[in-house]
């Protein structure tokens, strides 16, 4: 079973990008936990509100009998969330975990998340979890101990969505759906790096790149040394109102502007608008430097 042997041990490692996608602090009990005959591919908890978690993830596009395991798992581990993890979901799959969703008590939440992954030759491979069916809780204010989103995460999750909505018909990312969260990711073809956009404190929006932890100091360091360039490609002398920051601790290039999900609606255009022009603007200068800076530093390790 290739599911078992390969797909579960590494959805396992990768938990807490599947938590942070759902707004759950995910933690592993048992890989394939015993369910009379059967075996629930990972049983979980949410730390943060205590619920038991079944979790079963499959290799293909969904199917009718996992639509039958992941609901008779649940019911033998007493779940109150259940995940299923897929490359793809069929709308007929779909639309069932929506009804389930609409007709069962608040406190049972039901997730389908389809796992995107990228891997350039011997990197590691790089994972976004993009939530396709969900519980009441992300469509209405939920509080935190049921496991739904704070009213504050709701905020973040509207302003974000037209944002996805125009990166998404413009072919940056195959994302359908915002997250309930302040900072969005968004992988890059290359599997060390990733863009964000994002709000933060003290009332700024920002973009910014970020390399994985193995090569972040060396993709930094080399970028740094075309700064000046770097930054007349951005643009960034006709932009007076955006700040280019060059993390040196973080070892990631952000740029910021004033922005608040508190904003007026027009205001919030304007930082969207901003936010998807930076992040292609982002693509299209990093991307094909830090594609060479990789070669090179793969040539002489070779």
């Amino acid at each position: 079973d290739h599911e078992a042997h390969s797909f579960t041990p590494w959805l396992a490692e990768n938990i807490t990008q599947l938590g942070e996608a759902l707004n759950m602090d995910l933690e592993v009990v048992q890989q394939e936990a015993q369910t009379g005959d059967f075996y629930l591919d990972i049983l979980a908890k949410d730390r943060s509100s205590g619920a038991i978690v079944a979790i079963e993830n499959q290799l293909e596009w969904t199917d009718h009998s996992h639509l039958g395991q992941i609901l008779t798992y649940a019911g033998g581990h007493d779940a109150r969330v259940l995940i299923w993890v897929t490359p793809g979901f069929r709308d007929e799959h779909r639309a069932a975990l929506d009804w389930l969703n609409r007709w069962t008590p608040d406190e049972i939440q039901v997730y389908g998340v389809e796992v995107r992954t990228v891997k350039i030759s011997n990197s590691p491979v790089a994972a976004e979890f993009i939530p396709v069916a969900f519980p009441n809780a992300w469509s209405k204010q939920g509080s935190r101990s049921q496991g739904g989103p704070s009213q504050r995460n709701l905020e973040f999750r509207d302003f974000f969505q037209p944002l996805i909505d125009d990166l998404h018909s413009r072919g940056f990312t195959d994302r359908r759906r915002a997250l309930s969260k302040q900072d969005h990711p968004f992988p890059s073809e290359l599997s060390e790096i990733s863009y964000y956009a994002a709000l933060w404190s003290e009332n700024k929006a920002w973009v910014y790149i970020s390399a994985s932890q193995r090569m972040k100091s060396q993709i930094f360091d080399k970028l740094r040394e075309d700064s000046e360039e770097i930054e007349n490609l951005l643009g960034l002398e006709c932009d007076p109102a955006t700040e280019i920051v060059w993390r040196t601790r973080a070892k990631n290039i952000a740029v910021s502007r004033s922005g608040s999900p508190d904003d007026p609606e027009t205001k919030q255009g304007e930082i969207r608008k901003w936010m998807s022009c930076y992040l292609i603007k982002f693509k299209e200068v990093f991307d094909p430097r830090i594609k060479k800076i990789i070669a090179e530093m793969k040539n002489r390790e070779g």
